[in-house]
C-alpha cells in the first residue's frame, strides 16, 4: 500500500471519528450561541454549542496532524532490503556485461568498428550505467564509496573513449586502433567489480 493510500485511509478514519454521528448543523432556534445537531444513527435531536463542535473538530485535526508523520514514514527500513536485492541483481548484470565485452576482444583487435559500436549498444551493456549506480547507491558512505565512484568514472570514461573511437573510424577517420581503449574499458570494469 502506498503512502498516499495510507494517508487517505487515515484521513477517512479520522473524519469518520469526528463526523461519525453524521452531524448536520441547522439554524439556531433558541439562542444565537446554540446549534441543533441531528444524529443519523439514533434520529434524536440534541443541542450542542458551537464551541463544543469546534473543539471536537480541532482536537481531531490536531490528532490527525500529529499522527500523519508516523503513517507517512512508516516503512523506512524497507529501502535497505530493496537496495540489497537490487544490488545483487545489478552485480549479476554487470558481471554478464563484463563477459559480453570480453567477447568483443576479437572485434577490437581486428578493428571491427561496426562490431564494437553494435556490441556497446546491446543488452546487458546498455544498462551498465544504471546497474553501476545501483551498486554505488547501495554501498556505504566513506572512503570505499569514493573509491568506487572514482573507478566508475574511470570505467565510463574508457567506455566512452572506445565508443567515440569506433564512431570516428566509421565516419572515415584513418589510423584509429580500438585495442587500447578496449583494454582500458575492460580494466576499468574489472576494477569496478
Amino acid at each position: 500500500m502506498t503512502k498516499a493510500g495510507l494517508f487517505l485511509r487515515f484521513t477517512l478514519l479520522a473524519t469518520s471519528v469526528v463526523f461519525g454521528e453524521g452531524f448536520h448543523v441547522k439554524a439556531p432556534t433558541n439562542a444565537p450561541s446554540q446549534l441543533t445537531v441531528a444524529s443519523k444513527t439514533n434520529f434524536d435531536a440534541t443541542t450542542s454549542s458551537r464551541r463544543e463542535l469546534i473543539d471536537s473538530v480541532l482536537s481531531s485535526a490536531a490528532a490527525l496532524s500529529a499522527l500523519s508523520p508516523l503513517i507517512l514514514n512508516s516503512n523506512p527500513a524497507s529501502a535497505d532490503v530493496t537496495n540489497k536485492i537490487a544490488s545483487s541483481a545489478s552485480l549479476r548484470l554487470i558481471k554478464r556485461s563484463l563477459r559480453e565485452i570480453q567477447d568483443l576482444e576479437i572485434a577490437a583487435s581486428s578493428n571491427d568498428y561496426e562490431g564494437i559500436k553494435t556490441g556497446l549498444r546491446t543488452p546487458p551493456f546498455t544498462e551498465i550505467r544504471k546497474n553501476c549506480m545501483v551498486l554505488i547507491r547501495g554501498g556505504e558512505d566513506g572512503p570505499d564509496a569514493e573509491a568506487l565512484k572514482s573507478t566508475y568514472a574511470d570505467f565510463i570514461k574508457a567506455a566512452e573513449e572506445l565508443d567515440s573511437s569506433a564512431g570516428l573510424a566509421l565516419r572515415g577517420r584513418k589510423g584509429i586502433s580500438l585495442i587500447g581503449p578496449y583494454d582500458n574499458t575492460v580494466k576499468g570494469l574489472v576494477a569496478f567489480l
